[in-house]
């Protein structure tokens, strides 16, 4: 393990531009999003597309911005709104695909 595998990373992008108002929450998820991303890649989830993508429940992201349900689908759909994230309910909506979109 690096030094860098302790540590997210985020885009500068996301601080700048049209993700300036992207609330603190959304920012969050978004940057454990990027670091799930890198993950998915070493173990292979990618769908028909070729697109990496995460697996989560809701009750995980709300875990990782500390927030209830209503917070956290607010969040999601500001993150939806900004273009930042698309979601992919499966599984009789207990999990959901998520696709975040590149801004390096």
């Amino acid at each position: 393990m690096t030094l860098l595998d302790k540590f997210y990373l985020a885009p500068k992008s996301l601080f700048q531009g049209k993700f300036e108002y992207l609330s603190c929450d959304a920012k969050i998820l978004y940057i454990y999003l990027f670091q799930k991303m890198r993950e998915s890649n070493e173990q292979g989830l990618v769908d028909s597309n070729d697109n990496l993508y995460v697996e989560m429940t809701h009750a995980q992201v709300e875990k990782v911005i500390n927030a209830y349900y209503r917070k956290t689908a607010n969040v999601l759909k500001e993150m939806v709104e900004y273009g930042v994230l698309e979601i992919v309910p499966l599984k009789k909506n207990t999990i959901m695909r998520l696709y975040i979109a590149n801004l390096c």
